[in-house]
């Protein structure tokens, strides 16, 4: 753990009433700093805020000495615990900020991303020296058992061809999938739907597992946050973010697997199911070895299956 990212900026605009995710996304994408963002006009700012609720209250905080003093002061604070933890804050606007994340809207792009281990060193970068190797499997317990055992056995073949698996943080399914891939030499992220301090007793170990085997976990949420229940859909869009390839598991996908598929297929991802999904004809469903194969090339070689 000897990455340093220098969050405190990003981190204390979430600090300022008013300042939510689009807010904040939107000016971390024109001004890099504090000091540079004092040294523009208010015209300026209130520009890149226009079309947002009381844009002229949050210009005006934004721009008060004491409020934003505050703010770092508090951020830092955040920062520290994190650091003690051994939480990386990675925030948007960094270039250690894995970039198909950068493919979501600025009201579901996480402001910090907050990571434990590492996202599989490079993979999940995109660059002329990094490619983004990665494969999102979505899925929950309870699962039919042939699905399940399907599951498992594509998981391993994509970590065989040297895709990251990302996966949920979640008892049963994501525990044994993650067993699996780094049984077999390969490496998972788990993404938490909640603080990363708040992934289940029982499945502490299996994450353990992954971290020292390369892996890493990841949470849009700093420590503390929740879990709640609708957080899961934030959750499965960035999973299906990371990744190159999308697969849903289940039978009768949840509401958030949906989702994350509807996301893969409209960002152009290519989007795997292992059984028709109603309403979204699109998906490619896994009926034999050649469509597996078809899920390998995806992963590494984006454009042959969308």
């Amino acid at each position: 753990m000897t990455e340093s990212f220098d969050a405190t900026f990003a981190m204390s605009l979430l600090e300022v009433q008013g300042v939510g995710r689009v807010a904040a996304n939107r000016i971390l994408r024109h001004f890099d700093s504090l000091a540079d963002l004092g040294e523009y006009p208010r015209e300026q700012l209130m520009h890149r805020l226009a079309g947002l609720p009381n844009a002229a209250d949050t210009t005006t905080q934004l721009q008060d000495a004491s409020t934003m003093s505050r703010a770092t002061s508090d951020a830092a604070a955040r920062i520290e615990r994190h650091s003690k933890a051994r939480v990386l804050c990675i925030p948007c606007n960094s270039s250690a900020f894995p970039e198909p994340l950068r493919a979501l809207d600025d009201r579901d792009r996480p402001v910090v991303l907050y990571v434990y281990g590492k996202l599989a060193d490079s993979d999940l970068a995109d660059g002329p020296k990094r490619r983004r190797v990665a494969a999102a499997f979505l899925g929950s317990s309870p699962i039919e058992p042939n699905l399940f055992e399907r599951s498992q056995e594509l998981a391993v073949r994509v970590s065989d061809a040297g895709a990251t698996v990302i996966l949920g943080a979640e008892s049963g399914f994501d525990v044994a999938l993650s067993k699996r891939v780094v049984g077999h030499g390969g490496k998972a992220v788990l993404v938490v739907g909640a603080g990363i301090d708040k992934i289940p007793r029982e499945l502490r170990a299996a994450a353990s597992t992954v971290v020292k085997a390369g892996g890493g976990i990841v949470s849009p949420f700093p420590l503390g946050h929740g879990p709640f229940d609708h957080d899961h859909v934030e959750r499965s869009r960035l999973m299906a973010s990371l990744a190159r390839a999308t697969v849903v598991c289940n039978l009768a996908p949840s509401t958030d697997a949906r989702s994350a598929a509807l996301w893969s297929l409209d960002n152009q991802r290519a989007t795997f199911a292992l059984a028709p999904i109603e309403g979204m004809d699109d998906v490619h469903v896994i009926e034999s070895d050649i469509d597996a194969e078809w899920l390998v090339s995806a992963v590494a070689n984006p454009g042959q299956a969308t």
